[in-house]
């Protein structure tokens, strides 16, 4: 539910990409809580492309893993392999 949250302020008619963000966190935190991995490759996806400005790295970081949890899933390994992509090249 936490990351459905997320998702309505970064996508609704007027984005909030800080709320967002924070709303991805606590996401994060409950899937790592539950142990959720799948789960926690699909925030990870979702929520790199509003930190990496701030935080490439780290969102490359999470972005890694989800590439290799999201090997499980073929939606969600495309997606993190794109934002992956995305990410790398912002560091050149």
């Amino acid at each position: 539910r936490t990351r459905l949250r997320a998702r309505t302020y970064r996508c609704g008619a007027r984005p909030e990409p800080k709320k967002a963000a924070e709303a991805f966190a606590r996401a994060e935190a409950e899937a790592k809580k539950a142990g959720a991995a799948l789960v926690l490759a699909e925030i990870d996806t979702e929520w790199a492309p509003l930190v990496w400005d701030t935080d490439l790295e780290g969102a490359v970081d999470k972005l890694e893993l989800a590439v290799q949890t999201g090997a499980q899933d073929a939606d969600i390994g495309a997606a993190a392999k794109r934002n992956l992509a995305l990410a790398l090249f912002r560091t050149m």
